[in-house]
């Protein structure tokens, strides 16, 4: 009798473990309140180019507090259906998503990606979505930024935009891409106007898979761009993005990166956001990091 009840006992325990993992870590419902409520989701998502709108009312994505994977419903799945359809139909198109975070998420801990903000986690989960819908990675762009206050009504938002280069028309502020060939990190890893690298969690989870990679492919190479906002004059900014891939390829040599290691600097040339908020000018002092 006794050996049936600690048998009960056990498999009561191991129920509720299970039901938490279900629940917790597979469907990511334990994060917290959710920063919508699912069942009322405002149908207001839409994707425009420009001023033309290519799809409206679908609902609104919905995140959990401080969580990087999206509680989708199938509504937000013929979303991405659609878009990823109207990608495939238009090449001369591409896409930005934009992933929103609340300030009091800023300090949610991330896991398993290379992004330094959980804005631009959220947007590259929703990016993976899009590849396994056979949109190539190249036409997608991400984006991210804070919202004040303490309900996010737009998690995620969707642009497109041209794809290529048009000589006529160029794009006013540059795309990226956020991948791991092509990535780039914020000014978070400077103070300001200062060239003194100080890496962040996620740009040493990044190197590190960068200084494996490189030993285990002889072809491949790795240039550092630095990138500035638009204080100062155009001598000066390109000096200061200069001197930050320096530093930054200091830091991968000491990992061991025995390999040349290209860097240059475009100073304020290619801002990706317009230089009217602190948060905008801290996209703009970048590092761009590319794999070629």
């Amino acid at each position: 009798m006794r050996s049936i009840f600690f048998g009960f006992f056990f498999f009561v325990i191991w129920a509720l473990g299970a039901r938490y993992y279900y629940v917790c870590q597979i469907k990511g419902l334990c994060g917290g309140d959710a920063v919508t409520v699912i069942d009322a989701r405002p149908n207001s998502l839409q994707l425009k180019y420009g001023e033309e709108v290519i799809l409206e009312g679908y609902d609104e994505f919905e995140y959990s507090h401080g969580r990087r994977l999206p509680n989708l419903n199938t509504n937000n799945d013929e979303f991405l259906d659609k878009l990823a359809a109207h990608l495939i139909a238009h090449p001369e198109h591409s896409v930005t998503i934009t992933g929103n975070y609340l300030e009091r998420e800023a300090q949610a801990k991330l896991s398993g990606t290379f992004q330094e903000n959980l804005g631009l986690a959220r947007a590259e989960q929703i990016r993976n979505h899009l590849l396994s819908r056979g949109i190539d990675e190249s036409r997608i762009s991400l984006d991210h930024q804070v919202v004040k206050g303490t309900k996010l009504s737009r998690p995620l938002e969707f642009s497109l935009f041209p794809s290529g280069v048009d000589e006529e028309n160029p794009e006013e502020y540059s795309k990226v891409q956020f991948t791991f060939h092509d990535m780039t990190y914020s000014d978070a890893n400077f103070a300001f106007d200062s060239d003194v690298f100080q890496p962040g969690a996620a740009f040493i989870l990044y190197a590190d898979s960068v200084v494996t990679y490189l030993s285990n492919d002889k072809d491949k190479s790795l240039t550092i761009i630095g990138h500035t906002d638009n204080v100062g004059n155009n001598q000066y900014n390109d000096d200061l993005g200069l001197r930050r891939a320096q530093s930054a390829r200091k830091y991968f040599k000491a990992l061991g990166v025995e390999k040349k290691i290209n860097v240059a600097s475009r100073g304020k040339r290619e801002p990706i956001a317009p230089n009217n908020t602190d948060e905008n000018k801290q996209k703009n002092r970048r590092v761009n990091l590319k794999i070629e």
